[in-house]
């Protein structure tokens, strides 16, 4: 290549990156951590625990399963039964993005070759899917706190612990 030939070049060179950057996969920026489930020999013994050493309250219910608030929400911890098997973190994990929208993530993540499950629980659409490993990632909106809605961000009035003087 002669140097005449080497600066012809250099345009497509410039587009080249963005072109690159066109044909890419879409990404969902996570926002931040928004639960996890820890499985529990004795349920009502885990949220005294919880709630007497760091003053969580109950945010919402969920069946057998209580979502402890963590710090002003909408975070949350799970404190779920552990039926016959022992105690240990459920292989679940709830990640925050920015504009929630179940089908369109879905779509996403299609582009990636992952498949989700999109559920309802009442009117409010949950989204999760699987990583490599088989651990279950949910999706969920900021405001997500295990609730009703429908972005689940709905739930009430946390349940204080009720002080024992």
């Amino acid at each position: 290549m002669n140097r005449r030939e080497l600066l012809r070049s250099l345009p497509a060179l410039a587009v080249a990156p963005r072109l690159f950057a066109q044909a890419s996969k879409p990404t969902i920026p996570a926002k931040a951590l928004n639960q996890f489930t820890l499985l529990v020999s004795d349920v009502k013994r885990s949220i005294d625990f919880y709630q007497g050493l760091f003053g969580m309250p109950i945010q919402t219910r969920q069946g057998p399963t209580v979502l402890m608030r963590i710090g002003n929400g909408p975070q949350f911890m799970a404190i779920a039964p552990a039926g016959s098997n022992p105690p240990s973190i459920a292989p679940i994990v709830g990640i925050s993005v920015e504009n929630f929208n179940s089908d369109r993530l879905a779509g996403v993540l299609m582009q990636h070759g992952v498949t989700a499950r999109i559920t309802k629980r009442g009117s409010t659409p949950e989204l999760f899917f699987n990583d490599p490993d088989g651990l279950t990632i949910q999706l969920t909106d900021p405001k997500y706190c295990g609730g009703t809605g429908a972005l689940g961000e709905v739930c009430g009035n946390p349940e204080r612990r009720r002080r024992r003087d």
